[in-house]
């Protein structure tokens, strides 16, 4: 799971450091005759993506796209983004609108698996 305010359309500068730190060739991916391969052979990862206004999936929104790049060049299978934005908005609703997708995210996993 990674949790990320959206900062000026993209990541925090802690988690791009966080980023580089595990993005490394012959660790976490390699070269192959085909491109970059990712090494980390991991399910499932759950990306929580907040902003103040930028509206998550759009155009604007550098972040969620860009973490799941990541994801997928190190070896993450399967992403799930999660929108927790409108930090503008009454935290109830925002709980409300977050859980709501984590429930549908968790019932789904149960008919698939």
């Amino acid at each position: 799971m990674i949790e990320s305010p959206m900062y000026n359309f993209s990541v925090p500068v802690v988690l791009k450091q966080w980023i580089d730190a595990v993005a490394r060739a012959g660790i976490s991916f390699r070269y192959g005759e085909n491109g970059p391969e990712g090494l980390l052979d991991i399910k499932q990862a759950y990306l929580i993506i907040t902003s103040g206004g930028t509206p998550i999936g759009s155009g604007m929104d550098f972040a969620s796209r860009y973490l799941e790049h990541i994801c997928r060049f190190i070896g993450v299978h399967s992403i799930a983004i999660i929108h927790a934005s409108g930090s503008k908005r009454s935290p109830e609703i925002i709980f409300k609108q977050a859980q709501a997708q984590i429930n549908s995210l968790l019932a789904d996993t149960r008919i698939s698996a």
